[in-house]
């Protein structure tokens, strides 16, 4: 599993997934703040559709924070006022820059919590589904 993949899946997570994974970690490796959990302001970028071309919307606020674990460091950013997810991104983020013992568990977990919100996703986009609106069929009607 890729960084990009993992990041995308935890902090798409619930709170006490993540709490989890970090009491996991944090039972068998020294931890150390090196920042503690803040907000920021992050600015935000969007691509213009006709010319692709890259441009500031504005400003997200976001929490981070650093941490060090065995040696490597871990960063947590999050958008929101979400301090105490922030930290447990971090942790875990540099539980995987440390090549931890614990990343094929780690990582299983990650997976499994991947193909439940890729399923939880089908089942929403099913009930949009099942509520849109079709518009040749609408024609048919207003000609009878």
């Amino acid at each position: 599993m890729n960084r990009r993949t993992r990041t995308h899946t935890l902090v798409h997570a619930e709170k006490e997934f993540l709490q989890r994974l970090e009491e996991k970690i944090v039972r068998s490796h020294s931890v150390l703040m090196l920042e503690e959990p803040h907000h920021a302001l992050v600015m935000m970028k969007m691509r213009e559709t006709a010319r692709h071309h890259l441009f500031y919307l504005g400003e997200v606020l976001v929490s981070e924070c650093r941490v060090r674990l065995n040696g490597s460091l871990g960063l947590g950013i999050i958008r929101g006022d979400r301090m105490e997810e922030a930290r447990m991104l971090a942790v875990i983020d540099a539980c995987f820059n440390a090549d931890s013992p614990l990343i094929s568990e780690l990582e299983n977990s990650i997976y499994e919590e991947m193909q439940r919100q890729k399923e939880q996703r089908l089942r929403e986009s099913a009930k949009v589904l099942v509520s849109r609106v079709h518009f040749e069929t609408m024609e048919e009607e207003v000609k009878s």
